[in-house]
């Protein structure tokens, strides 16, 4: 699709996908070019003593380089519990 440069719209786009463990849902985005890599980032919080994780958060690679570890409420375990930071899969 061309888009004449002196117009100012944004051009949306949207895609209905079909999953059949998670239903159907409608995922809505931009047009751009090339994606640039953020200093922010998202991240899974942890469990420490259930191993499930349970939060998720975004991150800033710039100002804080290593692994976060908050002491989150698990609400399989029933307390606070030391929560660390994962990769989102």
């Amino acid at each position: 699709m061309h888009v004449p440069p002196d117009s100012r719209e944004k051009r949306t786009w949207s895609v209905i996908i079909a999953a059949p463990d998670r239903g159907v849902f409608a995922q809505k985005g931009r047009y751009s070019m090339a994606s640039k890599k953020t200093a922010v980032e998202l991240i899974a919080m942890q469990c420490t003593e259930c191993k499930r994780r349970n939060y998720t958060t975004s991150k800033n690679r710039k100002n804080t380089q290593e692994k976060l570890e908050l002491k989150k409420y698990c609400k399989w375990d029933k307390k606070h519990t030391l929560h660390k930071e994962t990769k989102i899969k």
